[in-house]
């Protein structure tokens, strides 16, 4: 067989999302691993999540990774959705008698609602975090300069001056830091925080005046 056939054919389009499912696999169990870190904040005070949280935003291979991961994603999708279509124009007339549960599993034989479920949850995940982190509204707030060891600068706009603004800073549990009460002045507002004494991690400044809420992050290092 030719190497064009191969690489067109039904079964290297199997071992691909095979391939591309065991990394996603592999993916997931590494991030719930940090993510687990959260757990031995009562003994440490958090320092080995904040840790984590650092390395995983300044390591220039992590980002690298992250892209690895966003290309499988999209691959496996693709992926299925044509091997599905093939099967399907390979045999557009059913089996009079078919049983399919003596030759696969249920899970094998429901791989596209399963696969479905999975989306859903992946969008809805990105949306309310990744998302937020890189490209949510929240309050037009922007970090100069991220990451630092030194001073922050938050500017955000999107709050009148008539009423003050709460302004909070969040470390990676979720435990305050900060906060205080400022009335916005005419033109740019912007609040900084010295963070020379904080330790190294993922923070979250927040903004909030009656309804309207902004929030931006960025990360200490030391």
């Amino acid at each position: 067989m030719a190497q064009n056939g191969i690489l067109q054919s039904s079964l290297a389009k199997k071992y691909a999302m095979a391939a591309t499912g065991l990394f996603l696999c592999l993916f997931l169990v590494g991030h719930l691993a940090g993510n687990l870190q959260l757990f031995t904040a009562a003994s440490d005070g958090g320092r080995q999540f904040n840790e984590y949280a650092k390395f995983m935003t300044t390591f220039p291979a992590v980002k690298v990774l992250s892209y690895l991961t966003y290309f499988s994603v999209l691959f496996h999708l693709v992926d299925g959705i044509v091997l599905s279509l093939q099967n399907r124009k390979a045999r557009p007339v059913r089996y009079a008698m078919e049983r399919a549960s003596t030759n696969a599993g249920w899970s094998s034989r429901n791989m596209m609602l399963l696969g479905t479920i999975v989306l859903v949850f992946l969008v809805t995940h990105m949306q309310n975090f990744w998302w937020q982190m890189h490209f949510g509204e929240a309050g037009d707030q922007t970090r100069r300069p991220t990451p630092t060891g030194e001073i922050v600068n938050v500017l955000g706009s999107g709050f009148d001056h008539e009423s003050p603004v709460v302004v909070k800073v969040r470390d990676g549990l979720g435990r305050v830091v900060v906060e205080r009460r400022v009335v916005p002045s005419e033109g740019p507002q912007g609040w900084t925080f010295d963070v020379r004494s904080w330790s190294a991690g993922i923070y979250t400044v927040e903004g909030t005046q009656g309804h309207k809420h902004g929030s931006a992050r960025f990360v200490v290092t030391h």
